[in-house]
Parts: structure tokens; C-alpha cells; sequence
């Protein structure tokens, strides 16, 4: 992908409608853990459901982070 084409796919209303979208996800998960949502009923289910939000977190900010790299 050319630098022309990454600029051209984040001006699209559809890209700037999904990293919206995932914007919104990623602040869910985070309101969703601060409200105490990933307790589990044990120390290894907890953990587990914890590392998964954080997870999930990380690749969402992963993808908001994205930049144009010429390669």
C-alpha cells in the first residue's frame, strides 16, 4: 500500500466509522473492568478474564495506533 492509498483509506467515512467503533469498544472493556465485570469466582479465573480484557484492549489500541510505514 502506497502512502497516497493509507491516506485515501483513513479519510473514508467507513475506516473513520470503525476505528470510531472500536474506540468505543475499547473504552466498553475498560468501563466494564472498572465496574468490576471480569471477577471471577476464583484468583485463576479472575486473572484469566482479566489478561483476556486486557488482551483484547491491547489489540484494539494496536490497530487505533496504526501509521503509514514505507517499507
Amino acid at each position: 500500500m502506497t502512502k497516497d492509498e493509507w491516506v485515501s483509506w483513513t479519510q473514508l467515512e467507513a475506516t473513520r466509522n470503525f476505528l470510531t467503533w472500536l474506540e468505543t469498544a475499547r473504552e466498553e472493556a475498560k468501563e466494564s473492568w472498572a465496574r468490576g465485570h471480569f471477577t471471577g469466582n476464583d484468583i485463576n479465573s479472575q486473572a484469566t478474564q482479566t489478561a483476556a480484557a486486557l488482551g483484547g484492549i491491547r489489540v484494539i489500541d494496536s490497530i487505533l495506533n496504526k501509521e503509514y510505514m514505507d517499507e
